[in-house]
């Protein structure tokens, strides 16, 4: 598929999509017609302009081409949810493996929005309000943020400089995983607050599409759970000890269904890569160096740069989070570190690409440190600390 400039005449489908989902979602977070007619114009107008005047196939790597080239073969074959188990041989032929469903997102990117390089990118974009909107709903529920700034910190998400450069320029997965993880942290959310239907349905499809994405997140996530629990010293020991049961039964029959093959294989590249996670933990927080990447990844410069220039407001922003103490904060701390310690062991993890997943946590911890420096008070710091702390 040739990587060149697209006309207006299909790029302005896709655009039309952007621009009309953007200023739905917009609307129904915030409720203001002129800001989220001016997000929606802005979102559909970048992404517009980048593929009409900019894009050359210069900021790409290895992958995007190749979901984009499986994503192709997908759409001749003609090969969807439908057929989806009758087809499995080409698609793990496609895949090299089970990790297969970008390729599908890539095939109905192209059904939905044309053959170009731009489709999956459109579906990525679409992807972004959808995490602003679950990402904001989160921050009220687990972190005290009024209605006021619950409007601020969607477009905070929805213009977060690593998601926007992400979602934007590049056709790759981790923007969709990065959609899964909020859900997942939601069904978090929701377990913590006795919501069990609601827990297991979010968290089933959750783990279902990673299962065919990047498998060893669901395990990261049980990880982080049974380290809670662990930590924790609110629940009861027998329910502990029974959660803590049920989390193993889930992880066996996970590990089950991965199968052995790929499980060996997974052992000896973690074997191979692995580095000092002390190192590497640091290097994958603050990889790449502003303006100092190859070509391909030249794009970063500018997130890269604000990424760092945030650095001191995240650090505020963990130590808000600890504070709350809450079941689900504490969470969320294990899950942050967790995923940058696996990906800090693993050189072939620690550029910023594998990152853009933990973007929401980035985001959180950015937006409550300059709250707490620039807001006056705004969030309710110590209201929130003292609910947490009532019987």
């Amino acid at each position: 598929m040739p990587l060149n400039p697209f006309g207006p005449d299909a790029l302005i489908w896709p655009a039309s999509a952007v621009f009309a989902f953007t200023l739905f979602t917009a609307l129904w977070v915030t409720g203001s017609p002129l800001r989220a007619m001016l997000a929606a114009l802005l979102k559909a107008g970048f992404f517009f302009a980048y593929f009409w005047a900019i894009f050359d196939g210069t900021w790409s790597v290895i992958d995007d081409r190749k979901y984009l080239d499986g994503g192709a073969r997908l759409l001749d074959a003609e090969v969807g949810i439908a057929n989806f188990t009758e087809n499995w041989p080409l698609i793990t032929e496609i895949g090299v493996g089970h990790h297969v469903l970008y390729y599908l997102y890539n095939a109905y990117a192209f059904r939905i929005f044309g053959e170009g390089y731009y489709a999956p990118v459109a579906c990525n974009i679409l992807l972004t309000a959808l995490i602003a909107c679950f990402g904001a709903r989160l921050a009220v529920r687990e972190f005290g943020l009024t209605r006021q700034q619950e409007r601020v910190f969607f477009y905070f998400l929805l213009f977060h400089p690593d998601i926007l450069t992400w979602s934007s320029i590049l056709n790759i997965k981790d923007i969709l995983i990065l959609f899964l993880h909020v859900l997942l942290l939601f069904s978090i959310s929701f377990f913590y607050q006795i919501r069990l239907r609601g827990a297991f349905l979010l968290a089933f499809s959750a783990v279902f599409s990673l299962f065919y994405l990047r498998y060893y997140i669901p395990l990261l996530f049980i990880t982080t759970f049974a380290a809670e629990l662990i930590t924790s010293g609110e629940a009861r020991i027998g329910n502990r000890i029974l959660l803590l049961s049920l989390l193993g039964i889930v992880s066996g029959v996970f590990l089950f269904s991965i199968g052995a093959s790929q499980i060996v294989y997974s052992i000896l590249q973690f074997q191979e890569q692995f580095t000092n996670p002390l190192y590497g933990s640091v290097r994958f927080i603050l990889s790449p160096r502003p303006f100092y990447t190859e070509a391909a990844y030249a794009f970063l410069g500018i997130s890269a740069l604000l990424h760092w220039m945030l650095m001191p407001f995240a650090a505020l922003g963990v130590w808000y989070v600890y504070r709350i103490r809450t079941p689900f904060s504490r969470f969320f701390l294990i899950y942050f570190t967790i995923h940058c310690v696996f990906y800090g062991s693993l050189e072939f993890l620690q550029g910023p690409r594998h990152r853009v997943q933990l973007d929401y946590a980035w985001a959180i911890f950015q937006f409550l440190g300059l709250a707490l420096v620039f807001g006056k008070a705004k969030i309710p710091f110590r209201k929130t600390v003292a609910r947490c702390k009532e019987p």
